[in-house]
């Protein structure tokens, strides 16, 4: 009896999602993980590396907005949902099949509009689907699929594929699941039925937008994620070309930051309810500028490097607070998806884009160690910014 209620609709469409979301991450992180071997075929520079990392993130910000705003008004959710899996399997498929550098920037804006829409049908649907006293877990488990699934799956199995073969099969793999879960999807899902709740009004949105932690938060979300695409990107290019670390452990170092990554991105939230979210924010986010510093001036073994990536990616598990936790609890309950939104197009658009086309501009100029200090200066000024945040948790608030 036990295991009937496991299996109910409930927990079998959050797997279902768990590796949908988790597929657009890897999908996402990709480029990312096979960038040495794309450079040295195609030959790209560090420059042109930074931004054909950050265009797809300024059109993955733009499109999850956009769909967040409008998906109430989507006639059917499911069909769209669909529909968008197909189309960003469909252009990662297709980056396997370019040789230069304009299409490749084609390309990858066109994978950031097709699996930027893909992630509030996601939410919404988990949101729709989800016990009222689940919410929080279930949404915290897709959100998890993300870096666990593209940090530590992806590098495991793109690498080798590179080694063995050619980068370009990495591409032609990763496209296959998106196309067997589109068809899972259809087969499974049924339509999501949303409770009905009084319409968001424009004027007291614009309200909403100047609150203060509203608009601390998206700063904030702007030097995160220059520091963490800084770090990312080009980490896997410094082990390469700098340390001359073999591939293989490389793929080892990308899966070991995906699990810190995972495991922090659930403790941190749970010490900020015990702690507070503000002097949780403010801890890690100082603490965020160890990571690349201590890779940058450092030259650490290889068992080294796997301890100093499980230990200091936990100043990485603070974006839940700002990109979720403070400013849902900032604003009414029927802003907070819109604002969550907001945090995750301006950190995509701004500091997704700009950071890795900086980075890759200082590294071209100077060498790579130049990211890691790109990322460390934006991890200082993101900790300046918490320091103004005003408490949120509700036992701690003042």
């Amino acid at each position: 009896m036990q295991s009937n209620k496991f299996f109910t609709y409930e927990n079998k469409l959050l797997i279902v999602l768990f590796f949908t979301f988790g597929l657009i991450f890897m999908d996402k992180m990709s480029f990312t993980f096979l960038l040495p071997f794309i450079q040295k075929d195609l030959g790209f520079s560090n420059t042109q590396s930074g931004l054909v990392l950050g265009i797809l993130s300024a059109f993955f910000g733009i499109s999850t907005l956009v769909f967040s705003i409008y998906s109430d008004i989507i006639g059917s959710k499911k069909k769209m949902l669909v529909i968008f899996v197909i189309l960003f399997s469909l252009a990662t498929l297709s980056v396997g099949l370019i040789s230069d550098f304009n299409s490749m920037l084609i390309v990858r804006a066109l994978m950031g509009i097709t699996e930027g829409p893909a992630v509030p049908l996601i939410l919404s649907t988990v949101l729709a689907a989800s016990t009222v006293s689940r919410r929080g877990f279930n949404m915290g488990l897709i959100k998890g699929a993300g870096p666990l699934m593209s940090g530590v799956f992806a590098p495991m199995i793109l690498i080798p594929i590179a080694l063995s073969s050619n980068w370009k099969w990495g591409f032609y793999t990763l496209a296959i699941p998106g196309f067997i879960m589109a068809t899972v999807i259809w087969f499974f899902m049924k339509e999501p039925v949303f409770e009905s709740e009084e319409k968001p009004n424009w004027n007291e949105l614009k309200g909403v937008i100047k609150n203060r932690n509203v608009q601390l938060c998206l700063l904030i979300s702007i030097f995160f994620m220059t520091n963490l695409i800084s770090f990312i990107g080009f980490a896997p290019l410094y082990w390469a070309n700098m340390k001359q670390v073999p591939q293989s452990e490389i793929s080892v170092f990308l899966a070991v930051f995906g699990i810190g990554c995972f495991v922090w991105f659930f403790v941190i939230p749970m010490l900020s309810d015990k702690f507070g979210r503000k002097p949780t924010l403010t801890f890690f986010a100082l603490a965020s500028m160890a990571l690349p510093l201590v890779m940058a001036n450092f030259n650490l073994s290889f068992g080294m490097t796997i301890l100093v990536l499980l230990t200091l990616t936990c100043a990485m598990g603070y974006m839940p607070l700002f990109d979720a936790v403070i400013p849902a609890e900032s604003v009414p309950h029927k802003y907070a998806a819109t604002v969550m939104a907001l945090t995750v197009l301006t950190g995509e658009v701004i500091g997704g884009t700009l950071g890795p086309i900086i980075s890759g501009m200082m590294a071209d100029k100077y060498d790579l160690h130049a990211p890691f200090y790109v990322g460390a200066t934006a991890a200082f000024i993101a900790f300046l910014l918490s320091l103004g945040i005003k408490e949120t948790a509700p036992k701690v608030r003042i």
